[in-house]
């Protein structure tokens, strides 16, 4: 992004043809924006400064307003807040899981569970749509068919944070996908951005 800001403002000392040059200050005012949105979409600026589950409950509130024909729940039981490592990949986490309920599933209701107690940090997704047979299906459907990213992504963080995502049957609906992730709460040490001791 500053990459991106420091070549925007060079452009501008350079001269040239003032059509191309207004061109390009578009271009690059459109990227920074865009770029921006992403950032916020990904790790909004309240994450770390109000509780975890007041930004996961604001997270569902947009997915209501966005998607008017589905009904999004959030039922939580926190007694403490989560370890700052794992508050944006779990954030990610649900805002993927939701979207893809919201996108793909063709149901009506989409429940996520957030529960965090001194060992673990377990989260459920739960819709009442057309179901998947596998995650392996999911995976193949989303990523190597339509080239969706957001399903890798959430395998990425939860092997980060040396935790399980599994499918697991639904006790309330007949047909549908519900998805567990578990997150082992020790304290970990952060060596370098790709590993965990």
């Amino acid at each position: 992004m500053q990459t991106i800001i420091a070549l925007n403002t060079l452009m501008h000392q350079l001269e040239g043809d003032a059509e191309i040059m207004e061109l390009i200050t578009l271009e690059f005012t459109k990227l920074i924006a865009s770029i921006r949105n992403e950032i916020f979409n990904t790790a909004p600026s309240t994450l770390y400064h109000i509780p975890f589950e007041d930004n996961v409950a604001i997270l569902i509130q947009d997915f209501n307003q966005r998607y008017p024909d589905r009904h999004f729940q959030l039922r939580h039981r926190v007694s403490q807040q989560p370890p700052e490592f794992v508050i944006a990949p779990i954030y990610r986490i649900i805002k993927e899981l939701n979207e893809n309920s919201a996108k793909h599933a063709h149901g009506t209701l989409v429940e996520t569970t957030l529960e965090i107690t001194a060992g673990n940090l377990t989260l459920t997704v739960e819709d009442d749509g057309i179901g998947i047979a596998s995650l392996e299906y999911l995976e193949k459907e989303l990523i190597h068919k339509k080239g969706h990213i957001g399903l890798l992504s959430i395998k990425n963080d939860v092997n980060w944070l040396n935790g399980t995502f599994e499918m697991i049957p639904s006790e309330k609906h007949s047909t549908g996908t519900k998805i567990k992730t578990t997150i082992p709460l020790e304290v970990m040490e952060v060596t370098n951005e790709n590993t965990i001791s």
